[in-house]
């Protein structure tokens, strides 16, 4: 008999679309911790209940109800088991978890870190005490030293899901970078736009900031909400090189590294370990300390790239990996 997995994922990654290779695959069945559609009607009892000042006072029962994963309870019964993506722990709690053992003792509860634990991604925030809370059969990461550090095991590049996108019939912008400000990684990222705006390079930075503004400069642009990924893609396919930096005491790769592999961007790098990553090309990859000493002239220069990615970055492989795990 098919062993039946339940993945409970956060908003980030359904936005990302992350898992969309397994979303036509019989053995898996997906949830995000995304509200569900409502009427009016029921749209006004769902923010009483969520109301994090009345839940301050008084924890009500039950929020599961407005989530897409709120059928997790009855799924047990055929789910043999299930992978917690680290986000979904912002909503998932402990009880919750224990609930899942309760209805059917030989469930398997993982849990795959996203994020990397040593760096200061504000996802873990509320995440970081609930691992040492509860007894998981599994805890993988996409970390490497996270993996050495704390004992989890290493899944490798197992969670991008490639989309189809229409390549453009010119190029954009010289360097493309996305991502948040947090990490300790802001002054790097603005001293970074700094020496290729002064070089004349033509950037776009957007950046994900929910508390304002920081440098104001053309090429630089903000953004309270996370825009679509799809957004992103269009971006990307666009540019000729894609910025990658990592948060403080991140070692793994970011989606700058997949999205240059999977689409045949340059990539300028702070992430000295992409020289034992997969696909990795030293005339199309090239790793920075000071950008002030790289080579700009090969970031501006235009050429064929082609990595012949063959779809091993899909997380149908970190399926696979739970399977070995038996």
């Amino acid at each position: 008999m098919q062993t039946k997995i339940l993945i409970i994922y956060p908003r980030s990654s359904k936005q990302l679309g992350l898992w969309s290779d397994l979303e036509d695959d019989p053995q898996i069945i997906l949830r995000s911790t995304d509200l569900k559609k409502v009427n009016l009607g029921k749209s006004i009892i769902r923010k009483i209940h969520l109301s994090k000042k009345i839940n301050t006072y008084i924890s009500i029962p039950m929020k599961y109800i407005w989530y897409e994963y709120s059928d997790m309870y009855r799924l047990l019964p055929i789910v043999d088991k299930i992978l917690i993506i680290d986000g979904a722990l912002n909503h998932l709690s402990i009880k919750d978890l224990e609930r899942c053992r309760r209805i059917n003792p030989s469930v398997e509860i993982n849990l795959f870190l996203l994020n990397s634990l040593l760096a200061g991604s504000p996802i873990l925030k509320n995440v970081r005490p609930k691992i040492s809370q509860f007894d998981w059969n599994g805890i993988y990461t996409f970390d490497p030293q996270d993996a050495l550090t704390f004992g989890y095991v290493y899944t490798g590049f197992s969670y991008y899901s490639m989309k189809r996108v229409q390549p453009p019939h010119d190029t954009k912008y010289d360097v493309y970078f996305v991502g948040g400000l947090k990490g300790n990684r802001n002054d790097l990222i603005f001293n970074v736009f700094t020496s290729l705006h002064e070089n004349n390079l033509k950037c776009k930075f957007q950046l994900y900031s929910p508390y304002g503004k920081y440098l104001e400069a053309d090429g630089i642009n903000y953004s309270k909400e996370w825009i679509p990924y799809d957004a992103v893609l269009s971006d990307v396919v666009c540019s000729n090189c894609i910025l990658e930096i990592l948060q403080k005491n991140q070692h793994g790769a970011t989606l700058r590294y997949f999205e240059a592999v999977c689409y045949n961007k340059k990539l300028l790098t702070n992430n000295k370990d992409i020289v034992n990553y997969p696909y990795y090309n030293p005339y199309w990859m090239k790793i920075f300390e000071d950008v002030e000493d790289s080579d700009l002239d090969w970031v501006v220069m235009k050429e064929y790239l082609d990595y012949k990615y063959n779809g091993d970055f899909s997380p149908r492989k970190l399926i696979n990996i739970l399977l070995k795990n038996e």
